[in-house]
């Protein structure tokens, strides 16, 4: 079940406010974001096609508030 822009939004409130913690427990950029996109992930998943380029701008802004540009390969595994 996809979920309402209003939920999304309540998801990315609460992952914004956990970036400052999330920084702190990944010291080393490459682990920062591979953590932040495993949580993006985790938001995105049940959205529409529309939602979903929304929800990746606010997530981009996240990424620009932490000093991180977006668009920046992530050298996850996986």
């Amino acid at each position: 079940m996809l979920l309402t822009r209003r939920q999304i939004q309540h998801k990315l409130d609460a992952f914004e406010a956990s970036l400052p913690q999330l920084v702190k427990d990944h010291e080393e950029r490459a682990d920062f974001l591979c953590a932040f996109a495993s949580e993006a992930d985790e938001i995105t998943e049940n959205v529409s096609a529309a939602d979903d380029v929304w929800a990746g701008e606010q997530l981009d802004q996240m990424l620009r508030e932490q000093g991180f540009p977006p668009g920046e390969e992530i050298p996850c595994d996986g």
